[in-house]
């Protein structure tokens, strides 16, 4: 006997939306209007009659009139219907942890910690991805994809230990017909964000595990990991898979999407398995991208600890403590002799000071190249 639902309140927390969301994911017709209240659908060979409003007097009635016909049609209970209808307005992101620790029925909190947190970050790569094509994203990331991650929740699942989050997806209102008029910058335009993070996902994920597999096989070992930015493949995503993986102790790290049905004809989408003995490549291309990518425009912030010109130099080299990087780091540059005198008074006067440019790599240190003109965080802070 298949479960039902009876709950009054349950049932009036399905909203219109995403019950017509639902009912379009599984191929309805939308037939018209009844009244101005309600649209009429046809499923098969059901027509079904849905609410336009919470506040009609028999809409409990109305909606488990649709959970039991739904139930019919799909030959499931009405509980696991009322479920994928609540999520129909989500991309649903599945994190399984099949090591034997999870086996057990128990994971040490500092490990379930650190799992948690490498989800967050391997979602966080690919929302940055779906803002621009770059192969590394140092400390400060893109506004838009921070904004996204906020509005992610997690919610409770059957089935031991696989965190599932779930990331609101707005219905596009946009005519199809419109969208097949416009060129694939302007349709990326045209999208809104939300829906180009999970799909970015997927193909970062897809691209990583055919890059690792040609490394493994003896293939050009960089290659395939800096030429895939515009699928999502980055230093963060390989990062954050190595530490997802170092997570769940050597179990198989398998990541689910189910798209949201508010999405347009999603293509299919299997779980995507990430092969553990590609781990060490993974890691090593993430510190290698890391290391070999500068970082573009980034904003040096904080007090001059080191200055050296000779008389005859050109150009002075001045180092600063930056501490609006994510981890305080020292970073050198040169600097013309104006600035390098503004550089000057402001350590004499114990000031920090706000430079901007390329940030790289240089053996232990950082340098900034194409440095700006130095900014005083005093003169930074006046109206």
């Amino acid at each position: 006997m298949k479960a039902r639902i009876i709950d009054s309140f349950a049932i009036h927390s399905l909203s219109p939306t995403d019950l017509t969301a639902y009912l379009r994911g599984m191929g309805a017709i939308r037939l018209g209007e009844f009244r101005n209240k309600a649209t009429l659908w046809q499923l098969g060979d059901a027509e079904l009659l849905v609410p336009k409003s919470r506040n009609v007097g028999d809409y409990v009635l109305r909606i488990s009139e649709i959970l039991r016909e739904l139930s019919a049609i799909e030959d499931r209970s009405e509980l696991e219907i009322f479920y994928d209808i609540s999520l129909s307005g989500f991309d649903i992101y599945r994190f399984r942890n099949s090591s034997e620790e999870a086996s057990a029925g128990t994971l040490p909190l500092i490990q379930s910690v650190n799992f948690l947190a490498s989800s967050r970050d391997l979602i966080l790569s690919a929302a940055c991805s779906a803002h621009s094509a770059k192969l590394n994203y140092p400390s400060r990331k893109p506004t838009i994809a921070e904004e996204y991650l906020e509005k992610i929740r997690m919610a409770a699942e059957r089935g031991s230990f696989v965190l599932t989050l779930l990331a609101p997806i707005p219905p596009i209102l946009l005519p199809s017909q419109q969208l097949g008029l416009l060129g694939d910058s302007e349709v990326r335009d045209e999208i809104p964000f939300e829906h180009r993070v999970a799909p970015m996902l997927s193909s970062g994920l897809h691209a990583l595990e055919i890059a690792a597999r040609q490394a493994s096989e003896g293939g050009d070992a960089l290659d395939p990991f800096l030429t895939n930015a515009e699928k999502g493949l980055t230093a963060n995503l390989c990062e954050a898979v190595a530490k997802l993986h170092d997570s769940i102790s050597g179990g198989a790290l398998e990541i689910g999407i189910t798209w949201s049905r508010n999405r347009r004809n999603p293509p299919p989408q299997e779980p995507i398995e990430i092969n553990g003995d590609y781990i060490p490549i993974v890691r090593e291309a993430a510190r290698t991208i890391k290391l070999t990518t500068p970082e573009p425009f980034q904003i040096v912030r904080g007090v001059i600890t080191h200055l050296h010109k000779e008389p005859t130099d050109e150009k002075g080299k001045v180092t600063v403590l930056d501490v609006a990087a994510s981890q305080p780091r020292r970073v050198q540059t040169l600097l013309s002799d104006s600035e390098y005198q503004k550089a000057l008074a402001a350590h004499g006067e114990g000031k920090d000071i706000e430079i901007s440019g390329e940030v790289i790599r240089a053996g232990r240190s950082w340098e900034l190249k194409n440095p700006s003109p130095i900014m005083l965080i005093d003169d930074a802070l006046e109206p």
